[in-house]
């Protein structure tokens, strides 16, 4: 079994001073016009998870207003890089490769689970496995790696909101 090793991205130091030190918040995006709940679980005041879903779950439901959940909305509308939110990795060695590799997928743009394999090594079989680990979607963007033939493939947090993010991010290419 390969070890598991953390990296710790912090870029921008004044969103450290918004996030709860420890917690988990939620706030709705919207993505090709629907909504889509984001969960962020933070600890040691950076997110060291986030899962996506269709519903809002029980929890801390946050203001509208709040600065997170407008970078998170301008993440996935391309205007700013996943590096603006501070944030914990953790994962093996190879799932850490092919998370560095899927963060280098362009906006607006997909690939397929073979030639995310050809960037970090593996099969494509063991590269889907690494990315149904990735604990931070949107920031490593794993909705971007697809089936070869056109198809979507999977998605942890479902293929009804991969499909979102993928439409909306086709709309949104502009901003790149």
């Amino acid at each position: 079994m390969e070890a598991r090793r953390s990296h710790i991205r912090v870029m921008n130091t004044d969103l450290l001073k918004i996030l709860p030190g420890e917690g988990a918040v939620q706030f709705h995006v919207l993505a090709a016009g629907r909504k889509i709940y984001v969960h962020l679980n933070i600890s040691g005041g950076v997110i060291t998870e986030i899962r996506l879903t269709q519903h809002p779950q029980t929890g801390n439901l946050i203001d509208e207003k709040c600065i997170l959940k407008t970078y998170m909305q301008q993440i996935i509308d391309g205007r700013v890089s996943p590096d603006i939110l501070p944030y914990k990795l953790s994962g093996t060695d190879y799932q850490q490769r092919i998370w560095h590799a899927a963060s280098a997928i362009p906006y607006g743009t997909t690939i397929t689970y073979g030639a995310i394999t050809q960037l970090a090594g593996g099969s494509p079989r063991s590269a889907g496995q690494a990315l149904k680990a990735n604990p931070l979607p949107i920031i490593i963007p794993c909705h971007r790696i697809v089936a070869s033939g056109g198809k979507l493939g999977g998605f942890a947090t479902g293929v009804e909101i991969k499909r979102l993010l993928l439409r909306h991010e086709n709309e949104n290419s502009s901003y790149k």
